[in-house]
Protein backbone atom coordinates (compact mmCIF):
# COMPACT_ATOMS: atom_id res chain seq x y z
CA UNK A 1 0.00 0.00 0.00
CA UNK A 2 1.15 3.39 -0.82
CA UNK A 3 -0.23 6.82 -0.37
CA UNK A 4 -3.07 5.72 -2.44
CA UNK A 5 -6.13 5.63 -0.74
CA UNK A 6 -8.33 2.19 0.00
CA UNK A 7 -11.47 1.76 0.54
CA UNK A 8 -12.03 1.07 4.01
CA UNK A 9 -9.03 4.04 4.87
CA UNK A 10 -10.72 6.67 7.65
CA UNK A 11 -10.96 9.78 5.24
CA UNK A 12 -12.28 13.36 6.29
CA UNK A 13 -12.74 15.84 3.48
CA UNK A 14 -13.50 16.35 0.00
CA UNK A 15 -12.75 13.96 -1.96
CA UNK A 16 -11.75 15.96 -4.49
CA UNK A 17 -9.37 17.88 -2.58
CA UNK A 18 -6.56 18.99 -4.53
CA UNK A 19 -4.60 17.87 -1.15
CA UNK A 20 -4.36 14.78 0.63
CA UNK A 21 -2.51 14.87 3.93
CA UNK A 22 -1.85 11.13 5.31
CA UNK A 23 -1.46 10.85 9.11
CA UNK A 24 0.08 8.18 10.82
CA UNK A 25 -0.21 7.97 14.79
CA UNK A 26 -0.73 5.74 17.73
CA UNK A 27 -2.80 6.28 20.89
CA UNK A 28 -0.79 6.02 23.70
CA UNK A 29 1.81 8.85 22.22
CA UNK A 30 2.09 11.53 23.92
CA UNK A 31 3.68 13.19 20.71
CA UNK A 32 0.20 12.01 18.57
CA UNK A 33 -1.89 13.10 20.83
CA UNK A 34 -0.30 16.51 21.04
CA UNK A 35 -0.48 16.97 17.30
CA UNK A 36 -4.37 15.48 17.11
CA UNK A 37 -6.10 19.54 17.92
CA UNK A 38 -3.25 20.83 15.75
CA UNK A 39 -4.19 18.29 12.60
CA UNK A 40 -7.66 19.23 13.37
CA UNK A 41 -6.85 23.19 13.24
CA UNK A 42 -5.02 22.42 10.06
CA UNK A 43 -7.90 20.79 8.47
CA UNK A 44 -10.56 23.42 9.71
CA UNK A 45 -8.16 26.04 8.02
CA UNK A 46 -7.71 24.11 4.62
CA UNK A 47 -11.44 23.22 4.49
CA UNK A 48 -12.44 22.10 1.27
CA UNK A 49 -8.67 22.19 -0.18
CA UNK A 50 -7.02 19.02 1.82
CA UNK A 51 -8.66 15.73 2.74
CA UNK A 52 -7.27 13.97 5.54
CA UNK A 53 -6.29 10.25 6.17
CA UNK A 54 -5.57 8.17 9.52
CA UNK A 55 -3.55 5.37 9.71
CA UNK A 56 -3.05 3.50 12.85
CA UNK A 57 0.73 2.95 13.52
CA UNK A 58 0.85 1.49 17.05
CA UNK A 59 4.34 1.72 18.55
CA UNK A 60 3.74 -1.54 20.63
CA UNK A 61 7.38 -1.52 21.88
CA UNK A 62 6.84 1.64 23.24
CA UNK A 63 3.33 1.34 23.79
CA UNK A 64 1.93 -1.87 24.76
CA UNK A 65 -1.90 -0.85 24.90
CA UNK A 66 -1.29 1.23 21.43
CA UNK A 67 -3.00 -1.83 19.09
CA UNK A 68 -5.60 -2.86 21.59
CA UNK A 69 -6.31 0.72 21.54
CA UNK A 70 -6.51 1.06 17.46
CA UNK A 71 -8.26 -2.23 17.56
CA UNK A 72 -11.04 -0.71 19.61
CA UNK A 73 -11.53 1.94 17.20
CA UNK A 74 -11.79 -0.13 14.31
CA UNK A 75 -14.62 -1.71 16.15
CA UNK A 76 -16.19 1.05 16.98
CA UNK A 77 -15.56 2.09 13.44
CA UNK A 78 -17.36 -0.91 12.07
CA UNK A 79 -20.71 0.71 13.49
CA UNK A 80 -20.02 4.26 12.26
CA UNK A 81 -18.38 5.76 15.55
CA UNK A 82 -14.67 5.73 14.29
CA UNK A 83 -14.31 9.00 14.34
CA UNK A 84 -15.92 9.14 17.63
CA UNK A 85 -13.79 6.74 18.68
CA UNK A 86 -10.49 8.62 17.23
CA UNK A 87 -11.13 12.22 19.33
CA UNK A 88 -11.95 10.08 22.55
CA UNK A 89 -8.99 8.53 22.07
CA UNK A 90 -6.62 11.29 21.94
CA UNK A 91 -9.11 13.41 24.20
CA UNK A 92 -8.69 11.06 26.86
CA UNK A 93 -5.47 9.45 26.40
CA UNK A 94 -3.82 10.13 30.55
CA UNK A 95 -7.24 8.97 31.37
CA UNK A 96 -8.15 5.91 29.36
CA UNK A 97 -9.23 2.84 31.80
CA UNK A 98 -11.57 0.11 30.85
CA UNK A 99 -14.53 1.49 32.28
CA UNK A 100 -14.17 4.63 30.53
CA UNK A 101 -14.10 2.64 27.44
CA UNK A 102 -16.92 0.54 28.56
CA UNK A 103 -19.01 3.80 29.12
CA UNK A 104 -18.13 5.71 26.09
CA UNK A 105 -19.14 2.32 23.88
CA UNK A 106 -22.51 2.69 25.86
CA UNK A 107 -23.28 6.41 25.58
CA UNK A 108 -22.48 6.35 22.09
CA UNK A 109 -25.16 3.74 21.97
CA UNK A 110 -22.68 1.07 20.20
CA UNK A 111 -24.08 -2.58 20.09
CA UNK A 112 -21.66 -4.39 23.17
CA UNK A 113 -22.24 -7.44 21.25
CA UNK A 114 -21.22 -6.29 17.83
CA UNK A 115 -18.23 -4.64 19.41
CA UNK A 116 -16.86 -7.63 21.26
CA UNK A 117 -17.79 -9.50 18.45
CA UNK A 118 -15.21 -6.99 15.85
CA UNK A 119 -12.67 -6.00 18.89
CA UNK A 120 -11.54 -9.74 18.88
CA UNK A 121 -11.94 -10.67 14.94
CA UNK A 122 -8.74 -11.30 13.58
CA UNK A 123 -10.07 -8.94 10.47
CA UNK A 124 -9.90 -5.94 12.80
CA UNK A 125 -6.39 -6.83 13.65
CA UNK A 126 -5.39 -7.16 9.84
CA UNK A 127 -6.80 -3.84 9.21
CA UNK A 128 -4.58 -2.21 11.84
CA UNK A 129 -1.28 -3.97 10.65
CA UNK A 130 -2.18 -2.93 7.17
CA UNK A 131 -2.31 0.87 8.42
CA UNK A 132 1.33 -0.58 9.83
CA UNK A 133 2.78 -2.33 7.21
CA UNK A 134 1.54 0.82 4.78
CA UNK A 135 3.53 3.36 6.84
CA UNK A 136 6.54 1.55 7.20
CA UNK A 137 6.42 0.92 3.22
CA UNK A 138 6.31 5.11 3.16
CA UNK A 139 9.51 4.92 5.81
CA UNK A 140 7.36 6.06 8.59
CA UNK A 141 9.29 5.00 11.98
CA UNK A 142 7.96 7.34 14.26
CA UNK A 143 4.73 8.78 15.31
CA UNK A 144 3.16 11.30 14.57
CA UNK A 145 4.11 11.13 10.94
CA UNK A 146 2.72 12.92 7.78
CA UNK A 147 2.22 12.11 3.99
CA UNK A 148 1.65 15.17 2.58
CA UNK A 149 0.78 14.31 -1.19
CA UNK A 150 3.29 12.17 -1.60
CA UNK A 151 6.15 13.80 0.79
CA UNK A 152 6.85 12.25 4.09
CA UNK A 153 6.73 15.07 6.62
CA UNK A 154 8.09 14.63 10.43
CA UNK A 155 9.32 18.44 10.78
CA UNK A 156 8.10 20.69 12.57
CA UNK A 157 3.92 19.89 13.21
CA UNK A 158 3.54 21.96 16.17
CA UNK A 159 4.29 25.50 15.35
CA UNK A 160 3.25 26.73 11.59
CA UNK A 161 4.97 23.60 9.88
CA UNK A 162 2.36 21.50 8.79
CA UNK A 163 -0.15 24.47 7.93
CA UNK A 164 2.95 26.07 5.92
CA UNK A 165 3.54 22.24 4.24
CA UNK A 166 0.32 21.91 3.16
CA UNK A 167 -0.03 25.44 1.84
CA UNK A 168 3.11 24.97 -0.24
CA UNK A 169 1.59 21.90 -1.23
CA UNK A 170 -1.55 23.65 -2.55
CA UNK A 171 0.45 26.25 -4.44
CA UNK A 172 2.20 23.65 -6.42
CA UNK A 173 -1.34 21.68 -7.13
CA UNK A 174 -2.15 25.12 -8.23
CA UNK A 175 0.98 25.59 -10.68
CA UNK A 176 0.61 22.10 -12.07
CA UNK A 177 -3.45 23.01 -12.86
CA UNK A 178 -2.05 26.34 -15.15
Amino acid sequence: MTTTIAKDDHVKGDAHARVTLIHFADYRCPYSAAAHPVVKATLSHFEGRARYVYRHFPLTELHPAALPLARFAEAAGQQGFFWQAHDFLFGFQREITDERLARFIDELGIDPARFDAALESEATTRRVMRDVESGKTLGVHKTPSFWIDGKLYQDEWHRSGLRDEIAAALEASDGLAR
